[in-house]
C-alpha cells in the first residue's frame, strides 16, 4: 500500500499542484493590475484606460523570438532523446563487445521514451524551420519596426 502513495504524489497531486500555483499567480496579478489602475483613477480621473492598459501591458515577443524558442526547445528534446538511445545502446553493450540479455542496464521500455523525445524535437524543429521560411517578410517589417521605435 505505501508503494503507491509516491507515484500517486506526482502523477496526480504534483500537476493540480502546478496547475493551482498557475492560475493563483495569474489572479493575484490581474487584482494588482484592477488596484493600480483604480488608484490612478482616483489621482486623475481624466485618463485615459486604454492608454493605461496599453502602458502596463506585457510587452510581448516578437515573431523572431517566438522561433529562436522553438529551435532551443527543438535542439533540447532531439539531444534528449538522441543521449537516451546512446544510453540504452551504451547499456546494452558488454566488455566482449556482445549484447546478451543479462547485460541491460537500461530497459528496452526507454526506446518508446527515446523515441517520444526525438519526435518532440523533430516537430519543433520543423516548426521552426517552416516558420522561418514562412515569415520572414514578417520578421523583417518587425525588426524594421523595432529599430524605427529605438531611434
Amino acid at each position: 500500500m505505501e508503494e503507491i502513495f509516491v507515484p500517486l504524489g506526482i502523477c496526480v497531486f504534483l500537476p493540480i499542484f502546478i496547475i493551482y500555483l498557475v492560475y493563483w499567480h495569474k489572479i493575484t496579478m490581474e487584482k494588482q493590475r484592477k488596484e493600480m489602475f483604480l488608484a490612478m483613477l482616483e489621482k486623475n480621473p481624466n485618463m485615459d484606460a486604454k492608454s493605461f492598459f496599453k502602458m502596463m501591458g506585457k510587452t510581448g515577443k516578437t515573431i523572431k523570438m517566438r522561433l529562436l524558442s522553438q529551435l532551443q526547445w527543438g535542439c533540447t528534446f532531439t539531444f534528449i532523446g538522441i543521449m537516451l538511445l546512446v544510453l540504452y545502446v551504451i547499456g546494452r553493450a558488454t566488455d566482449d563487445g556482445y549484447v546478451t540479455p543479462n547485460s541491460i542496464a537500461i530497459g528496452p521500455g526507454i526506446l518508446p521514451v527515446c523515441g517520444i523525445f526525438m519526435a518532440i524535437g523533430l516537430a519543433f524543429l520543423f516548426t521552426f524551420f517552416v516558420g522561418k521560411r514562412m515569415l520572414a517578410k514578417e520578421i523583417e517589417a518587425e525588426t524594421s519596426n523595432l529599430t524605427k521605435v529605438e531611434e
